[in-house]
């Protein structure tokens, strides 16, 4: 992406956990472990002209926002969207 459009902003998603019923030790740990990788390429994938930003779906999550036990619902699809409109309008005043 970078090579193609060298003065894009990109953001990346850091996942959202599934149901909380599910998300005992090892799957927890898992879940944790895989948003720490994203987050480390995250920061290694900056550029001078092309900036790369996390948009964190686990702060604020709620089970509400699932239809089962990992895929969102509406509620769920409202919040998504609202973090990513978040994060773009912060884009400018970074």
């Amino acid at each position: 992406l970078q090579d193609a459009f060298p003065e894009s902003d990109i953001l990346v998603e850091q996942i959202a956990p599934a149901k909380s019923n599910l998300m005992q030790n090892n799957l927890r740990t898992r879940f944790e472990r895989f948003n720490a990788l994203v987050g480390q390429t995250i920061m290694q994938q900056g550029t001078e002209t092309s900036r790369v930003f996390s948009v964190d779906m686990s702060l604020g999550w709620s089970d509400d926002y699932l239809v089962d036990a990992v895929h969102y619902n509406d509620k769920g699809a409202v919040f998504i969207a609202s973090k990513y409109f978040d994060e773009i309008q912060n884009l400018n005043s970074r």
